[in-house]
């Protein structure tokens, strides 16, 4: 929140050197899922609908809706835009290239593209990246420790994120080094995985590294009773995940309890 704390020194500076008072337009891109930043926010001093006015506008985690509700923010003239998770990020930039955009849980902003330098980014981008990528081969490694004789490593993960690519780039790195064969499972849709636990459950893999995004957050379950009805060892990225079944994490929770988000984190 370091950064919003910024925005509002520098709005309360501009206020005593004499410039009108007005109400500032956040704009929140969301997945549908329910967030603490607003609440936070609040926490900080901004009132919606006394100092400032929030606009709601969600993708539902579909590129397309992305797409078109950042262009309706940036419509309703927001002052700045909350993204949150990559595909809300890269939608926003791609509309607006003015318009501050600060993106909460992007995982691999540098390699994606969606920043050029994590210490000093350049342009309207700003946020919190979460480094997941970076340990995946510490998931790797933990599942060889689980299972002894690993071979076969299933990746379950959704194509559409733009940061999947470079979690499937980490694990497979992880996995030749290792001696254990990384087998790549997309689901683009709730409704894939049915099929997607097909040849899983047709020929048995030692393990399943999962990589998060709105669409497998929001489907962890299913993946957890496959996991649990086939006896499978899964590894996952957030704490709140190994609460609900899934083995011990290695990264950070998503937020603690009281919605703060951690300092391993990295700002940029």
């Amino acid at each position: 929140m370091r950064r919003l704390r910024i925005g509002r020194e520098r709005c309360d500076a501009g206020e005593h050197h004499g410039r009108d008072r007005r109400v500032g337009r956040i704009g929140f891109l969301d997945t549908g899922q329910s967030l603490a930043v607003p609440k936070l926010l609040t926490d900080l001093g901004y009132i919606d609908g006394q100092n400032a006015a929030f606009e709601h506008r969600s993708s539902q985690a579909q590129p397309e809706r992305a797409a078109e509700m950042a262009a309706d923010l940036v419509r309703s003239k927001v002052d700045v835009i909350i993204a949150f998770t990559n595909v809300n990020a890269f939608a926003a930039k791609q509309a607006t290239s003015t318009i501050p955009i600060v993106v909460w849980a992007s995982h691999g902003a540098l390699a994606t593209g969606l920043v050029s330098n994590l210490a000093r980014p350049t342009g309207n981008v700003t946020g919190v990246e979460s480094l997941a990528p970076e340990i995946d081969a510490k998931r790797i490694e933990l599942l060889r420790e689980i299972v002894p004789g690993l071979q076969r490593v299933a990746a379950l993960y959704n194509p559409n994120d733009q940061g999947a690519p470079t979690h499937l780039k980490y694990t497979e790195d992880a996995g030749r080094a290792l001696g254990v064969r990384v087998l790549p499972v997309e689901v683009r849709a709730p409704s894939d995985y049915d099929n997607a636990f097909v040849p899983l459950a047709a020929k048995p893999v030692g393990g399943l590294a999962m990589f998060t995004d709105p669409l497998t957050w929001s489907n962890w379950k299913r993946v957890a009773d496959f996991a649990f009805a086939n006896r499978l060892p899964t590894v996952c990225e957030f704490r709140q995940l190994a609460e609900s079944g899934c083995d011990p994490p290695t990264g950070p929770p998503s937020t603690n309890s009281t919605g703060v988000w951690p300092a391993r984190w990295t700002e940029y």
